[in-house]
């Protein structure tokens, strides 16, 4: 009965040993390996998925419902972020203003703007 006692202590004391403490270090390795190449909203929905689930940072981004957030972030964020399109254009008009072109120059300017249609003779007087 001893010799079974003396080895389960045996037992635990390599199995203690074999627990190797979380160091500060490490912690804070896991952590910056787990944040990689996120941003700070990325960052904040992680942490709040790691301790709603209450996993590691790592597990928590492995979570297939995390990838699916996280892609869903991203297309908003670049849709977010098309420009829009510019208001200028250019100039239509080679370089010279309206009142220094003459009337066949307007008409032919604004007849490409589409401001007005075809040009039709004036009546002849009854």
């Amino acid at each position: 009965m001893k010799q079974a006692e003396n080895e389960a202590r045996k037992w635990r004391s390599e199995a203690e040993k074999a627990k190797k403490p979380v160091s500060e270090v490490d912690a804070i390795l896991e952590v910056q390996e787990a944040t990689r190449g996120l941003s700070a909203p990325e960052i904040e929905e992680l942490k709040l998925r790691a301790d709603a689930l209450k996993v590691p940072l790592t597990e928590a981004r492995r979570n297939e419902n995390f990838a699916l957030w996280q892609k869903a972030y991203k297309e908003k964020v670049d849709k977010e972020n098309i420009p829009l399109p510019s208001t200028t254009q250019g100039n239509v008009r080679g370089g010279k203003t309206l009142e220094e072109m003459s009337i066949d120059e307007r008409t032919e300017v604004f007849q490409k703007a589409g401001l007005i249609t075809k040009q039709y003779p004036p009546r002849p007087a009854r």
